[in-house]
């Protein structure tokens, strides 16, 4: 009993560990202008984060990463012959998402893993790095709340932390709130 505790608490700690790794790369992967590179830092952040949810035994959470990276490398394919995913492609990720959570299923705070990796699926079948961060920006949110549940603290802060980078990504990079120019036809319509 007393070696189990042990373990467990050192996996607790090497966990929250490794996510340090993992925000430094989604935080770094965000802020790119290429989908490219987008998806290679989706890949690396989604090894870490699975890592840590395995060493906490958070095995829906898990599963989601590990399908992410699969995901994510597909994308990529896709992504460098300047392709966009077939519409059965993006079905059929949903569904090995929706899946992986039915499967680990074990309390309802299982449900927010997947609504997060729902975002996730949406977001790096994007061909654009402005409308693969406006999906994305929704899914530390969902993470977060996974993270709670799941004593995942440094995941918690990572999450977070890439909630606040994307959003800054949207303002600083693709400028979302900045005033289009306006057409000739926008100022007729202004002066009528």
């Amino acid at each position: 009993m007393k070696e189990f505790l042990k373990r467990s608490i050192m996996e607790f700690y090497i966990a929250q560990g490794i996510s340090v790794l993992t925000a430094l790369t989604a935080i770094v992967g965000m802020q790119m202008k290429n989908m490219k590179a987008i998806l290679l830092s989706q890949i690396l952040a989604n090894l870490f984060t699975a890592s840590t949810y395995f060493l906490l035994n958070a095995f829906s959470g898990a599963g989601i990463c590990l399908v992410a990276i699969v995901q994510a490398v597909v994308m990529f394919f896709y992504n460098r012959k300047n392709k966009t995913p077939h519409l059965a492609i993006i079905i059929l990720f949903v569904l090995a998402y929706i899946s992986c959570s039915v499967i680990y299923y074990e309390r309802f705070i299982d449900v927010f893993s997947a609504l997060a990796a729902v975002c996730y699926a949406l977001s790096i079948t994007q061909t654009n790095p402005k409308f693969a961060r406006l999906w994305y920006v929704f899914n530390p949110l969902f993470w977060v709340i996974y993270d709670l549940y799941a004593r995942a603290y440094g995941n918690l802060i990572m999450h977070a932390s890439i909630f606040v980078t994307t959003a800054f990504a949207l303002i600083r990079v693709d400028g979302i709130f900045k005033k289009q120019p306006q057409t000739e036809e926008t100022q007729k319509d202004e002066t009528v």
